[in-house]
């Protein structure tokens, strides 16, 4: 295995269209029992195009009018919109998507009632962001430990029920419901914790060779 595939396949850093494709397949599949699902900062439609494969109905929400206009040309609903004023009718949703979206968000309570709001009950929702030390972009403005994310969710109905982190993602799945027991914390903490060590070891190696990788190109 090259360095660029043992990269890949240690972080599920997507390095092309391929890899983002592979992504999407593995963050997404949660997903695969939903009818109706919305997909949060779609970019191009990567996503909303394997959604359509499996007969699954998306609809993509974006702020970048350019990225708006690939969707729709390739067949896929999509409006320009913000997460935090949804443009949706309460529970039109069995399942919202957001992956590199919601560390974007300045008001994240605000943009996860919206996702709470549009999600019917016991809807699926999806998140995907990158860990901390990948986060120092100029637009990303939150990042969270799964502690902090679970309790931000609790507070508008999400219980969670599934996480798990590699190199460069924390990956959530969360259920909107009622039920006030979710899925048990200690553990999920020290998952994140062992895979902070292994980042922080990393972190200078996978930096250099990205930004060498993109000065290349």
């Amino acid at each position: 295995m090259n360095q660029k595939k043992w990269l890949s396949f240690l972080s599920g850093q997507p390095g092309n269209a391929s890899e983002n494709h592979k992504t999407a397949k593995i963050y997404s599949k949660p997903l695969n029992s939903c009818k109706n699902v919305l997909d949060i900062g779609c970019g191009e439609g990567i996503t909303l195009l394997l959604l359509k494969e499996k007969g699954i109905k998306g609809t993509g929400i974006t702020l970048n009018k350019k990225d708006a206009l690939k969707v729709f040309s390739k067949g896929n609903p999509v409006v320009i919109g913000d997460m935090h004023e949804l443009p949706f009718k309460n529970e039109s949703f069995d399942g919202v998507y957001s992956k590199d979206s919601f560390e974007h968000s300045f008001a994240p309570f605000i943009a996860s009632k919206e996702f709470s709001r549009v999600l019917k009950k016991n809807g699926l929702l999806v998140l995907v962001m990158p860990e901390k030390e990948w986060i120092k972009e100029e637009y990303h403005f939150h990042c969270f430990t799964p502690y902090q994310i679970k309790s931000l969710m609790e507070k508008n109905d999400f219980l969670l029920k599934k996480a798990s982190f590699n190199l460069f993602y924390d990956f959530y799945v969360f259920e909107k419901t009622e039920k006030k027991k979710s899925k048990e914390i200690r553990l999920i903490e020290l998952n994140y914790f062992f895979w902070g060590i292994l980042r922080a070891l990393s972190a200078p190696f996978l930096k250099t060779y990205f930004k060498t990788k993109q000065f290349k190109s």
